[in-house]
């Protein structure tokens, strides 16, 4: 058979569900004895496999290789060898974004029966697109095999190698699964966790990966945000000994969080799985700290141990808990009899306990006491029959500043924490009270005094909520949200927020490294109406001896003592000025667009003269120092993402 295949609707043919189309150049042999015997031989070029979408065309695959295959019976050999310059692989449905490869194959396919298929070849010159991104990992070598008895699976290349094999059939492995969460499941409903007769539907075999930094899945992964210098992961699984194995990992980033070291073991002793999770980051870390989590399913559920040392090896953070089914729900225990939060002892009261049961149920009593009376209590009213839950949480002298220094990646926050919230929840309604004070509240370095809130939030009747919060600094009243929440659907806002000489620079510890600052008093009011994600803020703030400030490039630039007018979650510049520190004004008209906090946009135009925007001496934070004047007259349009 020769000749050019102009289009073939596979669908249509029967082959496929989806509408398939193929075109191709063909020069094929076939021999057959139209009974059991086949032989296919030849060439397939200029291959091109779209998929019919609507009204539209989309291209799937691109190649042309050389195919020979050979079923006798059952048993089917084939080879193929060939280019793929275009396969794309988030059309076809293998990945979740936009992505496609280019590459040559040289594979030989051999089955007998469902258990007996063996898969090896060369995947080469292996390229992966990705949005601007071109990846190059190279060569990939695959042997796959599996029959009655044994499955087996390599994968090799570019510095990625997986080496897997297990006793018994792809059906078997298959059957082995359904029968171990099948008990699992079991297990849970009985409340007793028996981790022998899991032990015993475990396989014989071996998992072992190894990858480093220069390959497909570490190339994929980094636009994700991740990256790692080398995994390793060596797992091994026995029905007679159970599952033992180590993960490692070294040099794991993702977005700002660098870990140097991850090492994670498990064993199987005495019928019990255990394990044991270490972190560890070098002095030069941000976070140079050590952190060990270590324990072991047991009976009725987990017990747990969790330990994080300084790099000087004092122990910032150390509690054991233990997670036990019990009755309709699971019960959560604090048995280490000394736990250290913060640096600080607690003493831990004897049979404490939260329980969460299945019906959503809470119940509490949870304390713990310091040597200097600092603590902490959960508590809940079990004899209030007519409430889903009735719990309270009290604070009493708790220091934040060393608990968040030793607690991994948690933002930079210090004060002493005073409060008392308690919450009471009915099948139908929600009331939540809470009054917190934080002494000498410092957050991301921004000094915020002592500030305090009372906030409550208590069931309207209709279905709503009554909303009603103050804000304190030093004892003075600076701010109060009043109104009504409804909790249906992405929920619903309609409120007003009176500022009373609200401290501008209260925004400062959120704005990254702190390059621009606030200084001064708002005072005013708003309207918070709508959804959540979508609020819709209108009113007007007046400004009393304010500022817009950056430490690193000395600028400080005073607002105009005017009202600015918010309509839509737009601030409207209308011929609004800042005056520089040489007393030349900025006048800028225009609008800030802030209903969407992921896509903020600018609209404004500005105008000044001799506008000295730079004024300060060298400091240890300056980027930029001296004095720096500008003239400028022009419209500034830009999207914040």
């Amino acid at each position: 058979m020769k000749g050019n295949l102009k289009e073939a609707n596979l669908q249509a043919f029967g082959f496929v569900d989806k509408t398939y189309i193929t075109s191709a150049d063909a020069d094929i042999k076939l021999r057959s004895d139209m009974k059991k015997n086949y032989d296919v031989s030849g060439k397939i070029g200029n291959l091109l496999l779209i998929e019919q979408r609507k009204q539209e065309r989309v291209p799937l695959v691109e190649g042309s290789f050389n195919l020979s295959a050979t079923m006798h019976g059952s048993q089917i050999e084939s080879s193929i060898k060939g280019e793929f310059p275009c396969v794309d692989l988030y059309q076809l449905g293998v990945v979740d974004n936009a992505m496609s490869s280019s590459f040559v194959t040289d594979a030989s396919f051999m089955m007998s029966g469902k258990n007996d298929i063996i898969i090896r070849g060369l995947i080469g010159d292996v390229r992966v697109y990705k949005q601007n991104h071109t990846f190059s990992p190279g060569d990939i070598n695959i042997d796959l095999m599996s029959h009655k008895d044994t499955v087996h699976a390599v994968l090799d290349g570019g510095g990625f190698s997986l080496n897997t094999a297990f006793n018994g059939s792809v059906s078997q492995l298959t059957d082995n699964g359904k029968k171990i969460y099948k008990l699992i499941r079991e297990q849970i409903t009985n409340r007793r966790i028996d981790q022998s007769a899991i032990i015993r539907q475990l396989p014989t075999g071996y998992f072992n990966l190894h990858s480093g930094r220069d390959n497909l899945f570490t190339k994929l992964l980094s636009q994700e945000g991740y990256a790692f210098s080398k995994a390793e992961i060596n797992l091994m699984s026995s029905p007679s000994k159970g599952l033992d194995g180590q993960i490692s990992i070294d040099s794991l980033v993702y977005n700002n969080i660098h870990l140097d070291s991850i090492r994670a073991n498990l064993t199987s002793e005495d019928g019990q799985l255990k394990y044991a999770l270490s972190l560890k980051n070098n002095h030069s870390n941000i976070y140079p700290y050590h952190g060990y989590l270590q324990g072991k399913l047991y009976e009725h559920g987990l017990q747990t141990h969790a330990t994080i040392l300084d790099s000087k090896g004092e122990k910032g953070f150390d509690i054991a808990v233990q997670a036990a089914m019990k009755g309709r729900g699971i019960q959560l225990s604090v048995t280490s009899p000394q736990t250290i939060l913060g640096y600080k002892s607690f003493i831990v009261n004897d049979s404490n306990y939260i329980y969460i049961g299945r019906d959503r149920r809470l119940s509490a009593n949870l304390r713990l006491q310091s040597a200097d009376g600092t603590g902490m209590m959960v508590s809940t009213e079990d004899t209030d029959s007519t409430s889903l839950q009735n719990v309270t949480l009290s604070m009493n002298h708790f220091e934040l500043g060393r608990l968040f220094t030793i607690l991994p990646f948690a933002p930079k926050l210090s004060g002493m924490l005073d409060g008392d919230y308690h919450l009471v929840q009915t099948d139908n309604e929600l009331s939540i009270a809470s009054d917190m004070t934080i002494k000498k509240l410092i957050y991301e370095n921004c000094p915020m005094g002592d500030v305090g809130t009372q906030f409550v939030y208590m069931p309207k009747g209709d279905g709503s909520h009554y909303v009603d919060g103050v804000i304190t600094r030093n004892g003075n009243e600076i701010g109060v949200l009043s109104g009504t929440y409804k909790s249906e659907g992405s929920g619903e806002l309609d409120a007003s927020l009176e500022m009373n000489k609200f401290p501008l620079n209260y925004v400062n510890g959120f704005v990254p490294d702190q390059i621009v600052g606030l200084e001064g008093v708002g005072e005013g009011t708003l309207s918070v109406k709508g959804p959540l994600n979508k609020l819709d803020i209108n009113g007007e703030v007046y400004l009393d001896s304010s500022y817009l400030v950056s430490i690193p490039y000395g600028i400080k630039m005073r607002f105009a003592d005017d009202p600015v007018q918010i309509h839509n979650s737009h601030i409207q510049f209308e011929n609004f000025e800042l005056f520089a520190s040489n007393g030349s004004p900025l006048n800028i008209s225009g609008y800030l667009d802030f209903s969407d906090f992921d896509k903020m946009k600018l609209d404004a135009r500005m105008k000044t003269s001799n506008f000295q925007i730079i004024n300060s001496k060298k400091n240890a934070r300056s980027e930029v120092y001296g004095k720096a004047f500008v003239d400028f007259n022009g419209q500034i349009k830009r999207t914040a993402e």
